[in-house]
Formats: C-alpha cells, sequence, structure tokens
C-alpha cells in the first residue's frame, strides 16, 4: 500500500463511509440536506463560503449508493476555537448515529489545527441535539435568553479539546 495515506478520521483508508472534507464540489448536496433537514438554514451564497473558506470546516457522510449526503457538521476556526456552527442529518436517517458521526470527524480535525475548545450554540428544546452534546462531553457555558426567532433561549455548550480523545470508530476501546 506504498503511496495510500489514510485520513486521521478513517478507520480504513478505503471506506466510503467515513465522513470526509466536504467541498465547493458539494455544494448541491449541501443544499438538499439543508433544505430537507434544516429548513434551509443557509442561502447557496452562505454554503458557497463555508465549502471554500479557509477558517470554515465541513465534513459529512455519503450514502455512495444513492448518491447522497446524508450528514454534516460544520464549523468556523476562529482563534483556537472551533464553533459548531450546524449538524444536519436527514430525516429519514436520524437516530442512527450520523449526526455523532460528522461532529466526532469535526472535532478531531479542529484538534487537530490546535483547537483547544468547541463552542456551540443549540435550542433549549432540542433535547436529542442536547443529549448527544452531553454525551461527547460538551457542558453548559452559558444561556442566551429568547436567541431564537421564535423566542426561544440557546443554551451555550463548551468542550475543552485539550482534555479529551476524539474517537471516530466504533469499536470499543
Amino acid at each position: 500500500m506504498s503511496g495510500t495515506t489514510q485520513a486521521s478520521t478513517s478507520s480504513h483508508p478505503f471506506s466510503p463511509q467515513d465522513p470526509r472534507p466536504l467541498a465547493a464540489c458539494d455544494l448541491a448536496a449541501c443544499l438538499a440536506l439543508d433544505q430537507q433537514a434544516l429548513g434551509g438554514f443557509w442561502s447557496q451564497e452562505q454554503w458557497l463560503k463555508e465549502l471554500e473558506h479557509p477558517q470554515r470546516l465541513t465534513v459529512g457522510r455519503w450514502d455512495l449508493k444513492q448518491c447522497q449526503l446524508l450528514s454534516l457538521a460544520s464549523g468556523w476556526l476562529v482563534a483556537g476555537e472551533l464553533q459548531v456552527m450546524l449538524v444536519a442529518v436527514q430525516p429519514n436517517q436520524q437516530r442512527r448515529g450520523l449526526g455523532r458521526q460528522v461532529l466526532q470527524a469535526l472535532l478531531l480535525r479542529a484538534q487537530e489545527l490546535d483547537c483547544s475548545t468547541a463552542s456551540l450554540e443549540v435550542a433549549a428544546s432540542n433535547q436529542a441535539a442536547i443529549n448527544l452534546y452531553g454525551a461527547l462531553g460538551f457542558i453548559n457555558c452559558g444561556q442566551r435568553s429568547g436567541y431564537y426567532r421564535n423566542g426561544e433561549d440557546a443554551l451555550l455548550k463548551c468542550l475543552d479539546l485539550k482534555q479529551i480523545q476524539v474517537r471516530t470508530d466504533n469499536r470499543p476501546e
């Protein structure tokens, strides 16, 4: 296997199911997943910026047989911190660990880029996301009252990336 490299987020160098970085060529798939999972959170221009800007990371997991992006996670690199902007999963694929996989891949990439912390905002009513973030080690670090358009509060979550080992495989330790 000389000349073949294995991505750090991959459990096998040829596995099509592992999350991989997304790029501008994935724009249509990102827009489709955004529309289906989030109701069109970002515009085409915003997505293009996410996929092209060097200080923004986006990873996704594909179903290659269906040529469909199943899940993605996106974040911004700011002053040694990863600000997680969104995690999206196809509605018919939720509760299968796909959100966890892409978020873990995003966190691992941030660690590789020497980020010391990760942070995010989550709607106070989004218990599934709150549970996921808690399982990955995120802790409460604040609240923004009435943050969302509907008046709902946002919970601020933080993770010390220097104190954890992000796992991207499903094997027991």
